[in-house]
């Protein structure tokens, strides 16, 4: 029942992890990421 309980709220902490990083995220991170070749993991951040 804990396994139950415990799942949600890690699901809920690395959705907030996310949007804090997509939150941070400025124009400068966005360019640097692009420059850096890091497109798709990057779309793949803001595509969710």
């Amino acid at each position: 029942m804990n396994n139950i309980k415990e799942r949600p709220m890690t699901y809920s902490l690395q959705i907030l992890a996310a949007a804090t990083f997509i939150s941070a995220a400025d124009a400068s991170d966005v360019l640097l990421a692009l420059s850096d070749g890091s497109t798709e993991i990057f779309s793949s951040y803001t595509a969710s």
